[in-house]
């Protein structure tokens, strides 16, 4: 099965300059959801302050280098970059 895992930076959600930031996450959420019932594993990280990707992670780690905080949030798809400074709707998925 498919593995996705979210990074995002820890505590509120960062607005998301096309859409409101909470509005688009809830989508994204409720898109998570609905992949996890048909059997897709889901992982939440959050990022600290310090910009490091928990467990080390090296395509967040480089991404956050790259491109600083806005590069968050980072959804990976099977280690892959999937998307990459906002959250993705149920359709992306």
């Amino acid at each position: 099965m498919p593995k996705i895992e979210v990074f995002e930076l820890a505590g509120p959600a960062v607005p998301d300059p096309e859409r409101d930031g909470a509005f688009a996450r809830e989508q994204c959420e409720a898109g998570l959801k609905w992949l996890r019932s048909r059997g897709v594993e889901i992982q939440w990280h959050a990022v600290g302050p310090d910009g490091l990707a928990p467990g080390g992670n090296p395509t967040v780690t480089t991404a956050i280098e790259l491109q600083g905080r806005q590069a968050l949030p980072i959804i990976l798809l099977d280690g892959t970059i999937m998307s990459i400074g906002g959250y993705p709707t149920r359709s992306d998925f």
